[in-house]
Order: structure tokens, then sequence, then C-alpha cells
């Protein structure tokens, strides 16, 4: 919000409003106005909803307490979301917010946005334990990304967050966290008895986890009896295939589960992984939406297989999102086969990029399976740097054009010689589409066609 912006808020009838938004960057908050923000916020009597996104290197400790004091003042707020920015030099402060939740008797949601800010853990600590004296939360989201997070601080968190009786959802980002397996296996065993979850989203990015942690949190995930939604981002650190398996060999007893997000780049998995990825995920009768990232590992043909083996249980699957890579031609063709074996599906995404395969016929084997599959409704495709050539994607164009239910394509064939014969070709095949309605092609990094037909 621009300085004259944050002025009309300060002239406004502050008392009629329900959901206020401000964003106010580093030119224009200082020590003088942060105190009118404060003083203006505890006017507003019967906020609902608000929402702070603030740079903070020109604000003292001291005036950042008495902004965190001004909530106090608003009975009826709900829903709170805070963003605090600051330069690499400055080191940002929540002293006293805790305090000030404690006394919002009527928050159901909290978001807090603290990344790379260097909080101190004695902090954290302190508003989490602040926190879990408000009973009314049900939503929770903190980003701690590039904050150092010891064994010690993520068990005093978990022992905090499982006295929130009526907390049903919970976002945790705890990306570029220095952590290692201790620290999960102290975070699971805080929250060992907590059981209310229904969506749960764990960002554990470039950290150290290995197997140890991976079973600890696998066990936790085991317990949520009530978990429909599971989104977990290990990307870049140590699992292993028996990580992985011990990740997710409980997550069947998740009885309520619709949809999950796995994240597993670079993780050492093999066909091993892959396969226990499959098995687990195939005795989720009630998945609905599945993606997962399995790029820069070696899964092999013999993984994908397992893996493609096991989805064709999921008789209730309808979104399917699968990113690998260094495959080779028996595994594209295993996932063709297996595409139309999911009679539910209705959203497909494959991505693909920079692999060498058998273009001619992984292309045409692809384009056979799509239009045999009767419900699909939406499908994103990726084959970057794959060295196609024109006349190999001609077959999707047919395919597109004979399915009688695709109705959105996306189509990234960026870094390739499509050429504008590959073009034309595709062109005429959709010349007569009856279902299609939104088809958008992906070429040299920029988007050059993009068609409402």
């Amino acid at each position: 919000m621009e300085l004259n912006q944050l002025q009309n808020f300060f002239n406004s009838n502050l008392n009629q409003h329900e959901r206020i938004f401000l964003s106010i960057d580093n030119e224009f908050i200082n020590e003088e106005n942060s105190i009118d923000l404060a003083n203006c916020i505890k006017k507003c009597q019967n906020l609902q909803e608000l929402g702070l996104n603030i740079t903070l290197s020109q604000i003292s400790e001291e005036r950042l307490y008495q902004l965190y004091q001004a909530l106090k003042f608003c009975p009826n707020l709900q829903s709170l979301k805070l963003i605090l920015e600051s330069d690499q030099q400055s080191v940002v402060s929540i002293f006293g917010l805790g305090d000030s939740l404690e006394k919002c008797d009527k928050l159901r949601e909290f978001s807090i946005d603290i990344a790379y800010n260097h909080i101190q853990p004695e902090q954290i600590c302190m508003l989490f334990r602040q926190i879990a004296n408000n009973q009314s939360i049900s939503t929770l989201q903190f980003n701690l990304e590039g904050n150092q997070m010891d064994s010690t601080l993520l068990s005093q968190i978990a022992i905090n967050l499982q006295k929130l009786k009526k907390l049903e959802k919970l976002s945790m980002n705890f990306r570029q966290g220095y952590l290692y397996s201790e620290g999960i296996i102290q975070f699971a065993q805080g929250m060992e008895s907590f059981a209310t979850l229904i969506d749960l989203s764990i960002n554990l990015d470039s950290n150290q986890i290995s197997e140890s942690g991976a079973e600890a949190l696998g066990k936790l995930i085991g317990n949520q009896i009530f978990l429909s939604s599971l989104d977990l981002n290990f990307n870049y650190n140590a699992l292993c295939a028996n990580g992985v398996t011990k990740l997710i060999d409980q997550i069947h007893k998740c009885s309520r589960i619709q949809s999950i997000s796995f994240k597993l780049q670079q993780n050492a998995i093999d066909a091993k992984g892959a396969f226990a990825i499959g098995s687990a995920i195939s005795q989720c009768k009630t998945l609905v939406n599945l993606c997962l990232d399995l790029s820069q590992n070696s899964i092999g043909f013999q993984g994908l297989s397992d893996l493609v083996t096991q989805l064709k249980l999921c008789k209730s699957l309808e979104n399917l999102e699968v990113q690998t890579c260094y495959i080779q031609d028996d595994t594209v063709e295993e996932l063709n086969l297996g595409l139309n074996q999911i009679k539910s599906i209705k959203q497909i995404s494959f991505n693909f990029s920079s692999n060498t395969f058998d273009k001619v016929k992984a292309i045409s084997d692809l384009a056979n399976n799509l239009e045999l599959c009767a419900n699909l409704v939406k499908l994103r495709l990726f084959l970057c740097s794959c060295y196609l050539e024109g006349n190999i994607i001609k077959p999707l164009g047919q395919a597109l054009k004979n399915s009688k239910s695709i109705a959105n394509a996306y189509l990234d064939f960026s870094y390739n010689q499509i050429g504008d014969q590959g073009i034309s070709d595709l062109g005429s095949a959709l010349a007569n589409c009856t279902n299609l309605q939104n088809l958008t092609f992906d070429l040299q990094q920029r988007q050059l066609i993009c068609f409402l037909l």
C-alpha cells in the first residue's frame, strides 16, 4: 500500500472495517506512522480479518511490540495473516505477538511468514507456547524458511501444537532450516498423541533428513485418522528407498485421504522406493488427487512400471500429476499402457522434459491412449528439450481432435525443433475440434500460441 492509501486508511471510518489487508513497503513505514497504524488498528472494533505485509527495517522493536499489542483491541478478529519482511542486516522481533493472540479468543486462522528473518529461538518458543492457550484456533500456517531450527525448538513447537484441540489445518515451512533427522524425530514424538488434523502440509526442502526422520514423521501421519489432504516436500534430502518406504507405509491408516502431494526430488530413490510409493498409495481407496515429483532420482523402467501397476488400483483417482526424468523407451510405454486403465481419471499432467526416449513411438502411444481416457477433461504435457521434430507431434493433434472429453490442454514443446510445418500440421489436425475449449502451446520459453476454441 502506498503512503496516500495508508493515509486513507488512517482517515477512514475505522469502526466500519471488517476485512483489511495492508501491504506497506520500506519507503512508507517508519517509527512515526507505525504508531498511527497501531492506534488505528485499536479502533477497528468490528475487524474480523486482518492481513499485514510490512517491511520492518525502519521500525524499532518497541514500535513493533506496540503494533502487536494493538491486536488485543480487536475482539472480533477471526483471521490474522502477517508477512514480516526485513533486510539481511535486521533481526525481526515477534516479542509480544503471542501475548496478543492469547486475548483474541475468536481467532480461528493464524498465518505468519517470517522467512529468513533470523528469529531468536526463544521468541519462537514463546509464540507457540502462547498460541497454545488460544483454543479457538483451527488453522495455523507458519513460514519459518531459512531460520535455524534445532531439535529442542522443534520439540517445543510440537508439544504446544498438540494442546490445540480444535486444530484441523496445519502448514509448516522448514525449508533450509538446517534440520537433521533428530529434529524431525523430536517434532514427531512431541505430537504423538495428536490426531485431529484434516489438512497437513510440511515443507522440509533442502535439509538433511534421512531414514530415521522419515520413519518418525510417517508414524505421525499414520495417527491422523481424519486426514483428507497431505502435502510433503522432501526435495533435496537423503531419504533413499528405505526412508521413502518408512515415510509412507502407514498412510493407509488415513482412511479419508483424498489428496496427496509428494515432492521427492534428488533423494536417491530407486525402483524399490517407487514400488513402495505405489504400494502405499494403492491402499488409499478414497484418493482423488495425486501429485508425484520423482525427478532427479533413478527409479528406471521397473520402478515406474511398478508404480503405474499400483496406480491402476486407485479406482477413485481423478487428478494425476507425475514429474520424472532419466526414463527410457519402455518406461514411457508402460506409463502409456497404464494410463487408460485408470477409468476415473479427469486431469493428467506429465513432465518428461529433457529425455531422449523413442519420440515417435512414445508420442504415438500416448496419443492413442489419451483417446481412450473417456473422462479426461484437462491435459498438461511437458516435453521441453526432448529433441522433438514437427512430424512427431502430429498424433497429439489427432488425439485432441478425436477425444470426446478433453476441454483444456497445455502443451510445452519449448527447446525442440517443431518448426512452422509442425505447427501447421498440428493446427490442421485441430481444425475441427468440437470439445476443446482452451489450448496453449509453450515454445522457446515464451507462450507463442494460445487458442480459445
